[in-house]
């Protein structure tokens, strides 16, 4: 009986450690896959149609998000306190 213990216990741990090895080809192999993504080059990147903005529509965007953003603020802070 004693011998027969020993026996089971050596084909589960070959048995585990072949189902470690599987798993561990298996996630290399995953892995390996995303090395094939191709990134684009310098010379694919498309110029935009639009110019970049001037220094005063640059500061004008950015004076118009923050009043969007102090109103949204003051919305969001109003509604919280009617629901108290």
């Amino acid at each position: 009986m004693l011998r027969y213990n020993y026996k089971m216990l050596r084909i589960i741990r070959k048995f585990v450690g072949l189902l470690g090895i599987m798993v561990f080809g298996l996630v290399e192999s995953g892995c390996s896959s995303i090395s094939n993504i191709s990134y684009p080059s310098v010379s694919n990147i498309k110029r935009v149609a639009q110019d970049a903005l001037t220094p005063a529509q640059q500061k004008e965007a950015i004076n118009d998000l923050t009043l969007e953003q102090k109103t949204h603020q003051s919305t969001a802070i109003r509604d919280i306190e009617n629901k108290k």
